[in-house]
């Protein structure tokens, strides 16, 4: 019940607008401090950030693939906002741009960290690394979720106190994307100190904040900063870890003989997983990622682009190819969340209904490989990055990248390989789009932002590519715009994206 009474204070915040962030009655904030009276009451409010990000895998998928040159929209007409987005006519007034779950997933954290603390005193059961423990993996979580917004907004609102009372002020400024990035790092050292490297069970080690998630999200903030000797620093902390292992990589060890690339998405929880959200149908924990890829769903959204086929087929050998990432019966379709085996979608290939809902990657032990190959290649190390390229290239039974070659190569040629590398491995992983902004902005957009417009072009009708490249001229126009609503209703305090004015 108390649960329940947590989430409900939590609930209101931006759940429509400025105006209506909290729908909680004048005591919410002697509901909050009556809350809090023992360690069970952290622990759920902890849970809660899990929920929230549930909630928030939808705008994962879309702000992290629909604009990139991966995905098609199926159902344009029922989907005409996702169209819209896909096809870079995106107005504020689109609903995609609307960020509450993320910031109800902030307050729940924001929650634990304020508050928490209340309990050492009122359940002599809770001890001060305990407190510790949860604060870190709440402040973990609302790093994430910051990490999302800054990438996909670039400037939003910084917000590190729970709203439980309309005496507070509600409506926040944005703030610059270097201030917010130093805060979640700040976060996350102290976090790291703190966090526990496994909860026991497996599901529960691969589904809540950990040590490892920690390293994981540094080294993707400091590749993102361009701060490229911390992000191989955290690189190396997760590849020296024995407890992560590459799926499908040593045939030598007869304990995994049997295991092919696909064992990551099904059954899931992998060795290879750092972290990944997870769905637990006995629960009622259910999502939409079937029923948006099959093929034979009436609430199909999306498949690939048909090119990506012809991508693989380079590679016929690639062990992540047809029945394995896509598979071309009906349309070309994503089978990762799909398919509970290396098959195709035949009625025995599929998941059956009680594991639908399957769990979304959102580290895994090969993106630490990739960061620390671009790190390096930005640094000047060409070498050392085919070096880890080829870690996953062999993986994945395609040629690799002889070194002395990769020397030979240019900064651009290399980087290219390593986007390449990228999508071919996290196809449907809610990372394309990231990474083209990613290279598109280093150095402040002055390296590689054209090429990676040319490469948005690639599956755009000749007779449209004009009308991208205008959408696309401005730097800006990389990140959404905020959501009409909040600009509406905030007294001129959220200043809106000016390419969107």
């Amino acid at each position: 019940m108390k649960y329940r009474v947590i989430l409900l204070i939590l609930g209101g915040f931006l759940a429509n607008s400025c105006n209506s962030w909290l729908d909680v009655t004048p005591d919410s904030e002697r509901l909050a401090e009556q809350y809090w009276q023992k360690k069970e009451d952290v622990h759920n409010t902890v849970m809660s950030c899990y929920v929230r990000m549930r909630d928030c895998l939808p705008k994962i998928v879309e702000w992290g693939e629909l604009r990139a040159d991966v995905f098609e929209v199926r159902q344009e007409t029922s989907l005409e906002n996702q169209t819209k987005l896909q096809r870079q006519n995106i107005t504020p007034d689109n609903t995609i741009t609307q960020w509450a779950p993320f910031y109800k997933m902030i307050n729940s954290a924001n929650a634990v960290i304020q508050y928490a603390s209340l309990v050492l005193d009122r359940d002599p059961l809770f001890t001060e690394m305990e407190l510790n423990q949860y604060q870190a993996e709440a402040k973990v979580m609302r790093a994430l979720a910051y990490f999302y917004l800054v990438r996909t907004f670039g400037e939003v609102p910084l917000i590190l106190n729970p709203y439980v009372t309309d005496r507070q002020e509600l409506i926040q400024p944005k703030v610059a994307e270097e201030e917010i990035l130093a805060q979640l790092l700040i976060d996350l050292r102290w976090s790291l100190k703190r966090l526990k490297t496994s909860h026991g069970e497996k599901w529960q080690t691969k589904g809540r904040a950990t040590r490892w998630l920690c390293h994981a999200l540094m080294a993707d903030i400091y590749l993102w900063s361009e701060q490229y000797a911390d992000c191989i620093e955290a690189c190396n902390a997760m590849i020296a870890n024995e407890d992560l292992r590459l799926v499908a990589s040593d045939f030598e060890d007869e304990r995994y003989e049997d295991e092919v690339w696909y064992d990551i998405f099904y059954p899931g929880l992998s060795d290879e997983s750092i972290f990944e959200l997870y769905f637990d149908a006995e629960n009622d924990q259910r999502n939409s990622l079937f029923s948006w890829f099959d093929y034979s769903s009436s609430s199909r959204r999306y498949s690939l682009v048909t090119s990506l086929a012809d991508e693989f087929k380079e590679n016929d050998q690639d062990v992540r190819g047809e029945n394995r990432t896509y598979y071309t019966t009906g349309w070309m379709g994503l089978w990762k969340y799909l398919g509970m085996q290396v098959a195709g979608p035949s009625a025995s290939g599929k998941r059956s209904t009680s594991v639908q809902s399957a769990n979304w990657p959102v580290y895994r032990l090969a993106e630490a490989y990739l960061m620390r190959s671009e790190a390096n290649l930005m640094l000047g190390n060409a070498r050392q990055a085919a070096i880890d390229l080829n870690v996953i290239r062999q993986r994945a039974k395609v040629t690799t990248l002889r070194e002395d070659v990769a020397e030979a190569m240019t900064q651009k040629e290399l980087l290219m390989e390593l986007l390449k590398e990228r999508k071919m491995e996290f196809i449907g992983e809610g990372k394309r789009w990231y990474d083209i902004v990613r290279t598109a902005k280093k150095s402040n957009f002055a390296l590689y932002k054209d090429d990676m417009v040319a490469l948005l072009l690639n599956n755009i009708p000749v007779s449209e590519r004009p009308i991208y490249l205008t959408r696309l001229s401005s730097n800006n126009s990389f990140f959404l715009p905020i959501n009409k609503d909040e600009i509406d209703r905030c007294d001129g305090v959220l200043i809106q994206n000016p390419v969107y004015q």
